[in-house]
């Protein structure tokens, strides 16, 4: 159908010694990429949340251990799983002065119930794995890129500067994080 947007994704604050302050520079944003680089992202998080968090929750609700189980996938009470539910006509649009982005959404984009069906599809759906990723109720691989070294030590970077940012916020973030 379409492709999934993290693929296509550049990425080049990857390299940069802090990614979330490289993002958040307004003089190298481009929205095409920084959109690409968000749902990259959006996923490299939740394989990260959990590597980190699951099996701690897990453990904590039943003290025998069963998140070993969970996580190799069988049937859990968690569902931890991003979702490309296409591109789907709202108002994300709706500041953009592109004429071909308006059109092209008018004539591309699904109507939100189509979007809405795959994040439900994806709560009540066992084929997914805790932490992988849906698209068009589909379970779909990710890009080569995630399961690559360099990707793996990129998600943990992404993760421990997220953890980093929200302990600033709220310091007891790493105790529940590190716990």
């Amino acid at each position: 159908m379409f492709p999934v947007v993290h693929t296509n994704a550049v990425f080049k604050e990857r390299n940069a010694p802090e990614i979330f302050k490289a993002l958040n520079n307004e003089k190298t944003y481009e929205f095409g990429d920084r959109y690409m680089v968000t749902k990259l992202l959006e996923i490299l998080l939740a394989r990260q949340l959990v590597t980190e968090l699951l099996p701690k929750l897990l453990s904590d609700s039943t003290g025998d251990g069963a998140h070993e189980d969970a996580v190799a996938g069988e049937k859990s009470k968690f569902v931890v799983c991003t979702v490309n539910p296409g591109w789907c006509r709202t108002t994300l649009l709706r500041d953009y002065p592109s004429l071909i982005a308006r059109v092209m959404n008018g004539i591309m984009a699904r109507k939100p119930i189509e979007g809405v069906k795959c994040y439900l599809w994806a709560c009540f759906n066992n084929d997914i794995p805790l932490g992988g990723f849906s698209s068009f109720c589909a379970v779909e691989r990710e890009s080569d890129f995630v399961y690559s070294d360099a990707g793996k030590k990129i998600q943990q970077r992404v993760w421990d500067e997220l953890i980093d940012i929200l302990a600033d916020v709220e310091p007891r973030v790493k105790t529940l994080v590190k716990g």
